[in-house]
This record gives structure tokens, sequence and C-alpha cells, in this order.
């Protein structure tokens, strides 16, 4: 494939990867989960009311006897406090973690566009000025030589140079396309191998 893929732009490409990013999904359920083991962690100040009702039968009286006990703990000093702070702790950990992910994936995708620019105008030069010049000299060089001006070792040194231009722009367009991918899928390349954070 030797076309040239769409033009991307900074802007629309970092808002994309930050609303569909599955790594600031990640960090966001992340933030979600502390914030539910917060509301956990203050509903378990408050104490539950234990209930027992009993009914016994004595043999020797003849009685039935039947009882009932409530009992409830008194959360004097200890309210949980604790448990609380930690959790408050971990949500404050999880939002610095988002922005920790996000300013990553900012980093990331930063390297990727400058490598995908550079590529662009490598890819964009070859195929719109250096490769059509190589073209028109070796087809030059080609008839000059079917005229009888131009020696053999003219035309496969034109013909050597014009493979070489060739291969240094399908190189080029290669690295292109592959920056072109990266960010276009999210900058996941190589994130199954990571560890997860």
């Amino acid at each position: 494939m030797t076309q040239l893929p769409e033009s991307l732009e900074w802007q629309g490409q970092m808002a994309r990867l930050q609303s569909e990013s599955p790594e600031v999904a990640a960090a966001m359920a992340g933030v979600e989960r502390a914030r539910r083991a917060l509301s956990r962690a203050c509903v378990e100040a408050v104490p539950n009311i234990n209930t027992q009702f009993s009914v016994q039968y004595d043999d020797s009286t003849d009685y039935t006897v039947a009882g009932a006990q409530i009992g409830l703990a008194l959360p004097i000093w200890n309210r949980n406090q604790g448990g609380i702070r930690q959790a408050q702790a971990d949500i404050t950990e999880a939002v610095r973690n988002v922005d920790r992910v996000e300013l990553n994936l900012n980093r990331r995708l930063a390297d990727a566009f400058r490598q995908y620019s550079d590529a662009h105008v490598t890819a964009t030069t070859y195929a719109t000025d250096i490769l059509p010049r190589a073209q028109r000299t070796f087809d030059l060089v080609q008839q000059g030589y079917a005229q009888g001006e131009v020696g053999y070792l003219d035309v496969l040194a034109a013909q050597q140079t014009y493979s070489r231009t060739n291969l240094a722009y399908l190189d080029a367009l290669g690295s292109l396309w592959q920056n072109y991918v990266q960010i276009d899928g999210l900058l996941l390349d190589g994130s199954l191998s990571q560890p997860a954070n």
C-alpha cells in the first residue's frame, strides 16, 4: 500500500484519547471503587442492631419461658474514623492516579504525534518531490541509452538511485502508517504485556 493515511490533528486526537482510552476508564473505575469504599466505611460506623428471641420449656416446673434480647453496640469511642480516613485517602490516591494516567497518555501521544508528523512530512516529500524526480531522471537516462547518448553503467546507476529512493519512500511510508495506527489505536501498542498499575 503506497497510499498516505489521512492527516491527524493534535487537539482531536487528544480529546479522543481522553474520552475513549481504556486506561483512563480503568483509572476512573478506581475512583468510583474508592468512593464506594468510603460510603461503606461511613455506614460501618453505625452498628447493627442484634436481636434474639428464645422460647424454652422447663420440664421440672412445666413452664414455657419466652425471652427477647436487643443488643446495640454504642460507638462512643470507635466510629470507624480510621476506616473513613483510609477510604478518603484512597479516593485522593485514585484521583491522583487518574491525573497520572492522563499525563502519561499526553506524553505518549506527544511522542507518537511527533514521530507521526516527522514521518508524514518525510513520506509526503518523497511522494510529491523526490520520487517523481528520481523517476524522471531514470526515464531520461533510459531514453538517452536508447538513443545511444548514455552508457549502460549510467543506466544502472540511475536505476540503483531510483530503487534506493523508492525503498527510502517505502520505509518512510511504513513508519508513517505504524505511527498512524498507534495513535488511531489509542496508544495501546504493547499494553497487554505491561503490568497493570
